[in-house]
């Protein structure tokens, strides 16, 4: 093994020898599990700093290397109320080391198994408010959906496998240009896709969102969408590369369209800040969807940079306004007891930092400029032009209109509405701030910075 390929393992070395450490230290010291939280969030930083900073990993991978600390930042208030902290740690550790496997490999069995570290311990994480009925449903659905995408992938691995006898990406694209394809190779690729519609969420295999991200820890919840969603989307992206996206081309047209459409019309009647935000990130990934429609790819050409780049700036910008937007929503059920759109009446009065924060999340969710999802949907409506796609540019721009109705709607409660009980203006505490105060520098760093010099 040489260097450079030590060295892109790390990640999948250290964060796993980070979980196990934790639970090691919990049963060694259960008496002092309140410090698992602290000495997690310092190692994890430590790795970053040391990956990003001392080693040149992929983009990717340095994107999933921080999406656990985050997570494990604002999940302080969930995790005061169960005495299993290090467990909770430990498994969103496990589950990151299956999305930096999942958005790296070009090994059909290494994608699957990464799926499966996701997967498995997502179980878990979503069903782990045991005193929670709704949570344990979450965990049930999120079972049974995940059971049906992996044998619909395994399925579709074993026809390529018997066509192509090997289940590298590379061998899968010399035979696909060697040979003329016929009904079954078809049917291998749709039924791959289907596996990652599901794990996309896109329609019609979005049924399981709205009650998952419901009944699970609202952590747990941010974790689902910023994590898996997004680790789907860069493996999706690197399986049509090699794969011939023109024999898709049309399927993954229809399928953009109709998320999109579907996720902003099913959010207008939501009265569950959670729900909503299911619906929301249906939507898009409707739109993310439209970055994988090449009608004009020339025949032998893989995915180009500037395309790559429209990619990677949407879900960037996607991870960071999520984790903003729940991060603040865990500190406002903190202090309301409540995920009802209806009880942020008045909310900027009681609590005006969370509310301009959760504000500021729905903005940019909108894509106004210029919030972070703005340079994402910039992207979008470029990429539509260039691939002379002006139906689907139409029915994007149409859906960011329609979408702006339910945020400006949470809006309007936050700062129009006054509430229908008088309420003093509740305090938060030092370690809400920090948190807060964490995500906001992150995603202001993104929005002004960052993303205008990735593209």
């Amino acid at each position: 093994m040489t260097t450079g390929e030590l060295i892109h393992l790390l990640p999948t070395i250290l964060i796993p020898i980070l979980g196990i450490g934790i639970i090691c230290f919990d049963l060694i010291f259960s008496k002092k599990n309140k410090l698992v939280i602290p000495i997690s969030l310092i190692s994890l930083l430590l790795i970053i700093i040391y990956l990003i900073f001392f080693n040149k990993l992929p983009l990717q991978t340095e994107i999933f290397s921080i999406i656990p600390f985050l997570t494990i930042l604002i999940s302080k208030n969930f995790l005061n109320s169960t005495k299993y902290k290090a467990e909770y740690i430990a498994l969103i550790l496990f589950a990151t080391v299956g999305m930096i496997l999942v958005v790296n490999t070009t090994n059909l069995l290494l994608l699957f198994i990464g799926l499966e570290l996701i997967t498995i311990t997502l179980y878990f994480l979503t069903a782990f408010n045991k005193k929670s009925i709704k949570s344990t449903e979450a965990g049930f659905k999120l079972f049974i959906q995940n059971a049906i995408s992996s044998a619909v992938l395994l399925f579709g691995i074993s026809i390529i496998f018997n066509l192509t006898h090997s289940l590298n990406y590379t061998d899968l694209n010399e035979y696909i240009f060697s040979v003329n394809i016929g009904a079954v190779h078809y049917l291998a690729l749709i039924l791959i896709l289907a596996a990652f519609a599901f794990k996309i969420a896109v329609f019609p295999f979005q049924l399981w969102i709205p009650d998952v991200y419901k009944g699970s820890p609202t952590p747990i919840t941010a974790f689902l969408s910023v994590g898996s969603m997004t680790a789907g989307l860069f493996a999706l992206n690197i399986f049509l590369g090699y794969s011939n996206i023109l024999l898709l081309f049309p399927v993954i047209t229809v399928l953009a369209v109709l998320t999109m459409t579907f996720g902003n019309l099913a959010a207008f009647p939501q009265k569950n800040i959670k729900r909503l935000l299911a619906f929301s990130s249906i939507a898009q990934a409707g739109f993310i969807l439209v970055l994988f429609i090449y009608p004009t790819i020339s025949k032998h050409e893989l995915l180009t940079i500037q395309e790559s780049t429209f990619l990677t700036t949407y879900i960037i910008a996607y991870i960071i306004t999520n984790l903003l937007a729940f991060g603040t929503i865990t500190v406002i059920y903190d202090k309301i007891k409540s995920h009802n759109i209806s009880k942020y009446k008045g909310l900027s009065k009681k609590l005006p930092i969370p509310a301009f924060l959760l504000t500021l999340s729905m903005l940019s969710l909108i894509g106004i400029p210029p919030l972070a999802i703005f340079y994402g949907k910039i992207g979008v409506f470029i990429h539509a032009v260039q691939e002379k796609q002006i139906f689907i540019l139409f029915v994007a721009i149409i859906n960011t209109a329609i979408s702006a109705y339910y945020y400006f709607r949470v809006i309007k409660q936050i700062y129009l509405l006054k509430p229908t009980e008088k309420q003093q203006k509740l305090s938060l505490n030092n370690y809400d701030k920090f948190s807060l105060a964490t995500l906001f520098i992150l995603f202001i760093f993104i929005s002004i910075y960052y993303l205008p010099s990735l593209n």
